[in-house]
């Protein structure tokens, strides 16, 4: 007896790349995929085999196959100075990162992944949102960090040119994963993807058969990735920006806002209480708001918040901040390390916005509604 199987074909007008087109992807959208990614990593296998994956000298070896190819495009898809200024802080961030590297594998953070999800790679089918077409051929490719996998897609959003949606992504997937310090390694990643798209476009502009025309727009799209990759790997300033309010006052609505327009990681406080606690987001206890555990929250907010600056991140940490002894210890903290850190106080009814510091995210706050105050 022989075996048959008859495949349904979905309309390819729902390609999350076709609903992008359309200006039809919403950030309703993305948060299914942040929250589909989140439970697909949370179960994909791992095994020793596999967490040898994301070794240090694993990952320099996809790298240099990486800067192999490309380095064939030089004069022609990318200069000298792109290829030599990636190359180098490539580099020099996995021999700087090892230790990172380790802890993720000791996290079980290397699991059998998707391998190359991007735009292309989604659709939505019977109202759900699913993933397909992942690496089989190449357990290499496949066996990754969770975070590299995920960088794909934030790639490829960057690309198109929203970074809104890309910010979203990121800091939803974040929250429900509880994974913050894999955004230490999320640069390297982005620059990694972004090369790997490089060369897949430079190759093909010189395969046989092309027509001039595809050749030339596979050219121009391995140029801008190649730029991409050399953006992400220009040194960045991090900072701490703390709100502060009472309950209601609308930290968390102008910190959703500005964490897009600023490139920012958005930190809850509500969120960092019940990750502590082992508690589904969507779930409440009495006993997350305990002394010791508001205690245990804005530590693990100031540890985060000066982590994440230090690897070169705009922070947003969202919580009342309303005790001055939680303000002045992160202040002194982000002091010594030469953070910069500024205060964003919210004040209900009369929806004021203060800035403590002098270096505001003032572009946002002049179209911001709410009228600026000066405040210590």
């Amino acid at each position: 007896m022989d075996y048959a199987l008859q495949m349904q074909q979905f309309s390819q007008k729902n390609l999350f790349s076709q609903l992008f087109k359309r200006g039809e992807l919403t950030p309703e959208h993305i948060k299914a995929l942040a929250q589909l990614l989140a439970e697909f990593h949370a179960k994909a296998a791992t095994s020793p085999e596999i967490q040898a994956n994301g070794s240090q000298g694993a990952i320099c070896a996809v790298a240099e196959d990486n800067d192999n190819i490309a380095q064939a495009f030089i004069g022609d898809c990318l200069t000298l100075e792109q290829w030599q200024g990636t190359r180098t802080f490539i580099q020099t961030f996995w021999q700087t990162h090892g230790q990172q590297l380790e802890q993720r594998q000791a996290q079980g953070k290397i699991r059998e992944c998707h391998g190359d999800l991007h735009l292309n790679n989604v659709c939505v089918y019977q109202d759900q949102i699913q993933i397909f077409d992942c690496i089989e051929f190449c357990p290499e490719f496949r066996n990754i960090d969770v975070i590299y996998d995920l960088a794909f897609m934030i790639m490829d959003l960057e690309f198109q040119g929203r970074v809104d949606l890309a910010n979203l992504l990121l800091n939803t997937y974040l929250e429900l994963t509880g994974d913050y310090e894999g955004a230490i390694l999320l640069t390297a990643y982005l620059s990694m993807r972004a090369t790997i798209r490089g060369n897949v476009n430079a190759l093909t502009s010189k395969a046989e058969g092309i027509p001039p025309q595809q050749q030339a727009h596979h050219r121009q799209q391995a140029r801008a990735y190649y730029q991409l990759a050399y953006q992400y790997c220009q040194p960045q300033l991090g900072q701490i920006v703390l709100m502060s309010g009472l309950s209601g006052s609308g930290k968390s609505t102008v910190a959703q806002a500005l964490a897009p327009q600023i490139h920012a990681l958005h930190l809850r406080s509500d969120a960092i209480r019940k990750q502590l606690a082992g508690i589904p987001l969507d779930q409440t206890s009495p006993d997350l708001y305990t002394t010791a555990q508001t205690r245990r929250t804005y530590e693990r907010l100031a540890q985060l918040g000066l982590l994440l600056a230090a690897a070169g991140w705009r922070v947003i940490l969202d919580a009342k901040y309303d005790q001055r002894c939680w303000r002045s210890d992160l202040r002194a903290k982000a002091q010594a390390q030469q953070i910069p850190l500024q205060i964003l106080y919210c004040h209900s009814p009369g929806g004021n916005i203060a800035i403590a510091s002098p270096n505001s995210p003032a572009r946002y706050l002049r179209r911001h509604p709410c009228p600026i105050n000066g405040s210590n």
